[in-house]
């Protein structure tokens, strides 16, 4: 009985780092990524923050006159005591407990909450591991250009659409990306520099353009060659949708030429 009182003792203590890493992951969809994703390391996190928490709480009960000592003291000849002093003392102070527990383990989601945010808003952006997905507005302002990998005769195929949503594997490669109001298109590799062929909306079955807006396309990090987020906020009003395929084109072709070359060589 006293291993499993011992164990169930464990993790209320820990309670505390757990939530914190639940709020983390909470704000942001990147917030697992200020841990380093190992198992290691993510409870040497949720120990640390359990530490802290039950210290800051400590201190606070200690100033408001909570006497921890006597509270405890007879909880230790808890299996000596009789029955009805062992139940009345268990039930006086279990409620107690169950706040203490409770209050902490808000305490520490909170915290892990503001953390995510601070991360995404700049103080602390120093502790995440991709910094660049933090500067990506939300809102489905974001129009996305990907290029795929499938490829035939010497041209890819490519979709434009609204950012919904992303997600990142932990080495920073897309897990998926997934887009509304789509089109998809060809870019062409010609013996000069790549260009892209007409845009086809894809509509929905009654071919009501709107209803594109409210369809999901959900593209695979494995399909993904390349992307271009272009911002619609904060954009530079010169730069339009075909100066973004033209310097995708670009880099593209660059790309492209270099691998000729290690292939010629």
């Amino acid at each position: 009985m006293s291993v499993a009182w011992t164990t169930v003792a464990i993790i209320a203590l820990l309670l505390p780092g757990v939530f914190f890493l639940i709020g983390l992951a909470t704000s942001e969809r990147y917030s697992r990524e200020i841990v380093r994703a190992s198992a290691v390391s993510e409870i040497a996190v949720a120990l640390l923050v359990a530490i802290l928490v039950h210290l800051l709480a400590q201190g606070v009960l200690r100033l408001i006159g909570f006497d921890a000592e006597s509270f405890f003291r007879p909880l230790i000849d808890f299996n000596t005591m009789a029955p009805e002093a062992a139940v009345h003392a268990a039930f006086e102070r279990v409620w107690r407990v169950l706040l203490y527990v409770a209050a902490t383990a808000v305490l520490s989601f909170i915290l892990g909450f503001v953390t995510s945010r601070l991360v995404k808003a700049g103080p602390l952006r120093w502790l995440a591991v991709h910094k660049w997905p933090h500067d990506i507005p939300e809102g489905g302002s974001v129009t996305a250009y990907i290029l795929t990998t499938t490829a035939d005769n010497d041209r890819a195929l490519m979709y434009k659409g609204f950012l919904h949503e992303y997600y990142l594997n932990p080495d920073g490669t897309f897990s998926y990306i997934v887009l509304t109001g789509c089109s998809r298109y060809f870019m062409h590799f010609g013996e000069q520099s790549p260009t892209t062929g007409e845009q086809l909306a894809m509509n929905g079955p009654s071919g009501d353009p709107d209803q594109a807006i409210a369809r999901f396309l959900i593209i695979n990090g494995d399909n993904v060659a390349n992307v271009v987020f272009d911002t619609a906020a904060g954009i530079d009003p010169g730069v339009s949708a075909e100066d973004v395929e033209a310097e995708l084109s670009r880099a593209l072709s660059e790309a492209s030429s270099g691998s000729r070359a290690k292939t010629a060589d």
